[in-house]
């Protein structure tokens, strides 16, 4: 409503603009037809000789008026100049006034139009300052919202599980969340079919972590208290290659292990205890990570 009240009292001034330069032409034209009305009824003296007739006489008396003008010279009569124009003409003096009030009116409302626009930018950029703000402070809190709920859960790991379905629900699921994944980036049970080295790969992986629509690592499960014998972590592995993923994940409840899947060789970058893992977060997360959203633009 107040955008909407702003933009009608700028078209009334326009309008009023349009007015003072429609009326300035008018009062324009009334001076120049008063300026010119003197000078088309003023004809010199030449003129009027020039278009009276000259009488003809006979020689005889044209010799006279030629001596009788030769002894007797008087003076040709001076042309009388016509009266100047006068510069304040009686409809100029009655016009100036209320010309120059309305211009002084129009250039108060100018520099009010001016000076309120200049106070809504101010306004505005104060309020954009202060959403950055806001937006800042809340992301912060939010982070450290995050850290504490992630801390607690890490002290608070169960001292051991019964099952695979419990190193799922209460380990990695928890985990993949706290470094960043949603749901729609998480694939469970799902059976990959692959290439790797011209040997064709099958498997079901516990495991499939997405970004962006590219797979980012596999995650094999292993009942507690069977060991992560060399022959599984090369199955993660072989799995990771055949969705171009980076990395293979193997867990049996008790340990966690984080392997490097290249195409020539398989680099284990991570091994570490479930009930220490508050101590391995950070290299955990510094290759796992999702990549953080973007800030929305408001």
């Amino acid at each position: 409503m107040r955008v909407f009240t702003t933009l009608t009292r700028f078209r009334s001034l326009r309008y009023l603009v349009l007015f003072g330069l429609v009326f300035g032409v008018l009062v324009q034209a009334q001076v120049s037809v008063s300026y010119a009305q003197p000078l088309l009824k003023t004809t010199t003296p030449k003129a009027a000789s020039a278009m009276s007739p000259t009488p003809t006489g006979t020689p005889a008396h044209d010799t006279e008026n030629h001596t009788d003008n030769n002894m007797h010279q008087h003076p040709s009569p001076t042309p009388t100049p016509p009266p100047p124009p006068q510069p304040w003409s009686p409809e100029w003096k009655c016009v100036l006034p209320l010309s120059l009030s309305s211009l002084g009116g129009l250039l108060y409302a100018l520099y009010k139009k001016y000076g309120k626009i200049k106070t809504l930018t101010k306004d505005l950029k104060d309020l954009e300052k202060q959403l950055a703000k806001t937006l800042k402070q809340h992301h912060q809190t939010q982070h450290q919202t995050e850290a504490q709920r992630r801390e607690t859960w890490l002290t608070h790991l169960p001292p051991s599980f019964h099952n695979t379905l419990e190193i799922n629900i209460k380990l990695l699921y928890p985990l993949w969340q706290f470094l960043g994944y949603r749901d729609e980036n998480l694939s469970v049970g799902e059976t990959i079919h692959g290439e790797v080295e011209g040997r064709a790969i099958q498997g079901q992986a516990d495991w499939v972590v997405r970004e962006k629509g590219q797979a980012r690592a596999v995650a094999l499960v292993k009942p507690p208290h069977q060991p992560l014998e060399a022959a599984f972590l090369e199955t993660a592995c072989q799995l990771a290659q055949a969705l171009n993923a980076a990395y293979g994940l193997v867990t049996n409840g008790e340990d966690i292990l984080l392997l490097r899947c290249d195409e020539e060789t398989t680099v284990e970058v991570l091994r570490c205890a479930v009930q220490r893992l508050s101590t391995c977060w950070e290299t955990l997360a510094h290759h796992l990570q999702a990549t953080p959203p973007e800030p929305s633009q408001g």
